[in-house]
């Protein structure tokens, strides 16, 4: 899996990447992600970026959306 190796990982924060997207003319396309496998399918299809809703993540967990997922979760 590619996005666990640090060589790999933009230099660039997150944040002004997102920002650098914001200011292109076009739509962005940005399907969302429920799990890794999501998030890897649409890496695979070249999209411009992904969300990830933490209803969609805790449903697909068995979790009620009560706020009680950490970062260790996700």
């Amino acid at each position: 899996m590619p996005y666990l190796v640090a060589a790999d990982v933009s230099a660039t924060p997150a944040g002004a990447r997102f920002r650098d997207l914001l200011a292109r003319p076009q739509i962005l396309q940005l399907p969302g992600a429920y799990n890794g496998l999501s998030a890897l399918q649409a890496t695979a299809a070249e999209f411009d970026g992904l969300y990830l809703s933490g209803a969609a993540l805790s449903a697909q967990m068995g979790l009620p959306d009560l706020g009680i997922m950490t970062i260790d979760d996700v």
